[in-house]
């Protein structure tokens, strides 16, 4: 296989059709569109779910009834798919492939994990930490990224970007700069006493209870 086989996420199918013959690249397809479908759709749904009552229904319309919900929740998945759709073809035509994604990922939303981590396991955590500490982290991860393939390689590309090193030194700065920043965070603003029992007096939608009626 060469270097862009590799890196565009061939090796699985590959060595299904070498082991299994035609019946591995049936066996690779279907799990690869399982996942596929299955992710996306998660995502999706929370995606849709966070925009609809966490933002329409909170802040633009609070007396949304069940049914303009669900149609924005609808619109929002429909809008979310031709962007992903978009954006996808948009990465292949300017020769980002998989392996570049997988890695960058790390870089990306590892700036989120202590902080998420910390905010469903205690109640200390305040809101400046768990905000703060993400988006902070994430800046964190880039330069470190851009600076360490420029000073590696002397130039921005999709290749030197792409190499271990600088994806390394993001990845590393992402996960562990939120340590950092999370005890800034609480130093300055003081720690948080979350109360746990306030989540139980979350109620259901009282419009789709009696549309149900």
């Amino acid at each position: 296989m060469t270097h862009e086989q590799v890196t565009t996420g061939l090796v699985l199918p590959n060595a299904a059709v070498a082991l299994l013959g035609r019946s591995g690249a049936i066996y690779s397809l279907s799990l690869i569109f399982m996942a596929v479908t299955s992710a996306s759709s998660a995502e999706l749904i929370s995606i849709s779910s966070i925009f609809t009552y966490d933002i329409y229904k909170t802040y633009l319309n609070s007396k949304a009834s069940s049914r303009s919900s669900i149609f924005m929740s609808h619109a929002c998945v429909v809008t979310i798919n031709l962007a992903m759709a978009g954006f996808a073809v948009g990465l292949f035509y300017i020769g980002i492939s998989m392996g570049y994604l997988y890695l960058l990922m790390g870089a990306i939303i590892s700036s989120a994990v202590i902080p998420v981590t910390l905010t469903i396991m205690w109640k200390g955590q305040n809101v400046y930490a768990a905000a703060g500490s993400t988006v902070c982290g994430f800046c964190l991860a880039l330069i470190a990224w851009l600076v360490t393939a420029h000073q590696k390689f002397g130039e921005l590309t999709v290749e030197s970007t792409g190499s271990d090193i600088p994806m390394l030194a993001g990845n590393v700065t992402a996960l562990l700069s939120s340590v950092v920043l999370i005890t800034i965070f609480a130093l300055i603003f003081k720690l948080d006493d979350f109360d746990w029992n306030t989540l139980k007096e979350i109620q259901k939608d009282p419009d789709t209870e009696e549309e149900k009626k």
